[in-house]
């Protein structure tokens, strides 16, 4: 364990080290910790991690020959031949015990199947051995043979996991969000806001803008979409740009930490393996519960803190009178704007629900085979690589349809999109590389 704990804060140590001192870039600085903890970690951990964790661990020992499994009957029949594996205390690895064959499914106490060693012989290994398992005689053998692959193998099959995990999703969020900028629809969605709640409610205008902008577009963007905004507001009220700002950062924040298909809620996501439409929903619940509470502190520190409004090269106090006084009509309708942001939200939240459904509610007049074709429309439109792909070609659509650019400047506008979510995803990568080879220490 001390060991363990040594390798994890060296890991650590050269991501931050590598980061704040070297000033690397975070990719290069996740993928080199990720080699040096990999390095690191013990024959024995690996061995721990890919074979421990293979099969079904052995409830109790019945006999001398028959072992309780802790797992349904429905993954296995009866004459199954498995292998009975166990962890050697001195070795600190698993090592193979004996083989076993399935007797029965269903154990009349518990109803967990109950497997029997083929030899006559008895198995009294319980007092040396620890944590019994019993594993299909190949998945031993691939464990076996996993616990034994290279270092740079295992650090790119954290990188590649992620990236299957979480590319697409990401990639297609870029191009929706600079859909969104180039095509005028954020601009749309925030001052819809403003005029639903008023000028003398901008700051809980700027926090829901930016939380609702915020779930498809990565921070740093929301930041620079919004601020200029938030500068115009000062110019024509002189006051409170402090509360204007610290309202769309907590708004922006909030989403873009708990609420997919950002990078950071998305990974956790699929780490844990939680349902994503679950994730959503959890994300908004708590997310709006935090930014209602970064708005009031914000409106406090308003009250004894001042933040000056200062011209910056790329943006003059007229340019910021100019942004307040363009014209609507040059905007997306709200609806439009919005469609991006609703598609996969809607979708992938309906999957969710319906799979949990496998019959429709009473009060909703659907015949079975319809619902059937629901489920199934779900089942596909519902899956987040499709429906975030979906959302990302209806956006490109809408900046056609509004700006009219040509094949030449849309490609531009995509390249660029796609440059910046692919840093963001060889980032993410990285770091799914450097959570596995943790994970491997023990």
């Amino acid at each position: 364990m001390t060991y363990t704990l040594l390798v994890m804060l060296i890991g650590v140590t050269v991501v931050v080290g590598g980061i704040l001192w070297l000033r690397l870039h975070a990719f290069l600085a996740l993928i080199l910790a990720s080699f040096v903890v990999a390095a690191l970690t013990p024959a024995s951990a690996l061995n721990r991690f890919f074979v421990g964790t293979s099969g079904f661990p052995v409830l109790r020992q019945l006999d001398d020959q028959t072992f309780l499994i802790e797992t349904k009957g429905s993954n296995y029949e009866v004459g199954d031949r498995l292998v009975l594996i166990g962890l050697n205390p001195t070795s600190n690895s698993y090592d193979e015990l004996g083989r076993v064959q399935i007797a029965s499914l269903e154990d009349d106490e518990t109803g967990f199947p109950v497997a029997r060693l083929e030899d006559e012989t008895s198995f009294r290994g319980t007092e040396e051995m620890a944590k019994l398992r019993v594993v299909p005689r190949d998945s031993f053998k691939a464990a076996i043979k996993q616990s034994e692959t290279g270092i740079g193998s295992r650090v790119a099959s954290g990188f590649g996991n992620a990236c299957l995990k979480i590319g697409i999703i990401i990639a297609m969020a870029g191009i929706i969000g600079k859909c969104l900028l180039d095509s005028g629809a954020a601009d749309r969605i925030v001052r819809s806001t403003l005029n639903m709640f008023g000028e003398g409610a901008a700051p809980v205008a700027f926090a829901a803008s930016g939380f609702l902008l915020g779930v498809p577009v990565f921070f740093d963007t929301v930041f620079f979409l919004m601020i200029p905004l938030g500068k115009a507001l000062h110019v024509r009220t002189k006051r409170s740009y402090l509360l204007y700002v610290l309202t769309i950062v907590c708004g922006a924040t909030m989403a873009h930490s708990l609420v997919p298909p950002t990078p950071g809620p998305l990974a956790v996501s699929e780490e844990l393996g939680i349902n994503l439409g679950l994730m959503i929903f959890a994300g908004l619940i708590v997310g709006l519960g935090t930014a209602t509470f970064g708005l009031i502190y914000a409106s406090i520190l308003n009250r004894y803190c001042t933040l000056p409004l200062r011209e910056s090269p790329d943006v003059t106090l007229a340019d910021l009178e100019e942004t307040m006084k363009r014209s609507d009509a040059s905007l997306p309708s709200l609806w439009l704007s919005l469609s991006p942001i609703l598609v996969p939200v809607v979708l992938i939240t309906g999957k969710a629900l319906l799979d949990k459904s496998s019959s429709p509610p009473e009060w909703l007049p659907v015949s079975a085979g319809n619902w059937s074709s629901v489920r199934q429309f779900f089942a596909v439109f519902g899956d987040k690589n499709i429906c975030m792909t979906l959302a990302a070609l209806f956006s490109m659509l809408m900046l056609l349809f509004q700006k009219k650019p040509s094949f030449a400047e849309l490609s531009t506008s995509m390249q660029k999109a796609l440059s910046s979510a692919g840093v963001i995803i060889l980032v993410t990568a990285a770091g799914g590389a450097l959570g596995l080879s943790l994970r491997q220490t023990g």
